[in-house]
């Protein structure tokens, strides 16, 4: 079962919607974006989650090019995706 969520842009907080009213894809939102020489990473709000409980991991962190390309990570909350983009951006410029 596919869950829909909406970002609240003065909070960040992941906010439960009911379906997506008649559209058929969910609006990703880019919310974080660094560039290390050939190697992007990106962390996007999803929209959806398709875990059926729990926590929704809606936030996704991929990785672009170098040693981890398609390295991908999902997040619950705002403050982790940033967190591990933050430490994802970190290891790529080598940084411990």
């Amino acid at each position: 079962m596919i869950r829909y969520f909406s970002l609240d842009p003065a909070t960040l907080e992941v906010v439960p919607r009911e379906g997506y009213r008649g559209r058929t894809v969910p609006e990703i939102q880019d919310l974080l974006f660094d560039e290390v020489g050939d190697v992007r990473v990106s962390t996007i709000f999803l929209g959806f989650a398709l875990q059926a409980g729990g926590v929704p991991l809606v936030f996704e962190t991929m990785v672009f090019g170098g040693a981890r390309d398609r390295e991908q990570v999902h997040h619950g909350t705002y403050a982790e995706a940033k967190a591990f983009h933050d430490r994802m951006v970190d290891e790529v410029r080598g940084k411990p």
